[in-house]
């Protein structure tokens, strides 16, 4: 019984130095990568990499400045980069204290009152 459930299981290892890439839940970690649709998100964000092993299966890694969630992670959350490309982005969304995601419009292209509430308001085309 026990050979066939160590089929399935993979040791992993990381020395210090590696590049890993971070699996997310997309639902509770939007403050490091934010999508309008949470189906599309990318199963991991990376490339980071692997400072110091703290115990046997958590490891300490290198995030952005502004992420601002904790550094220290399980071995089965991190997958070893293979290869020279970076398939995913390593930029983190820029967030405010309150989770909020700050966004800077680039130019407004096109505008329109509407009615909401019985009130007339304008929005833009960003």
């Amino acid at each position: 019984m026990k050979q066939v459930a160590n089929k399935k299981r993979s040791k992993r290892e990381f020395l210090r130095g590696y590049w890993v890439f971070l699996k997310l839940q997309p639902y509770r970690h939007c403050n490091v990568m934010f999508r309008k649709n949470f189906k599309l998100n990318p199963r991991y964000s990376g490339p980071y990499q692997v400072m110091e092993k703290i115990v046997a299966l958590t490891y300490k890694i290198k995030l952005a400045r502004g992420s601002t969630i904790h550094p220290i992670f399980h071995v089965l959350l991190l997958i070893k980069k293979v290869g020279d490309t970076n398939i995913v982005s390593s930029t983190l969304s820029i967030v405010d204290e309150a989770k909020r995601i700050k966004v800077c419009p680039v130019a407004i292209l096109d505008r329109k009152l509407m009615k909401k509430d019985n009130m007339a308001v304008m929005v833009g085309l960003i």
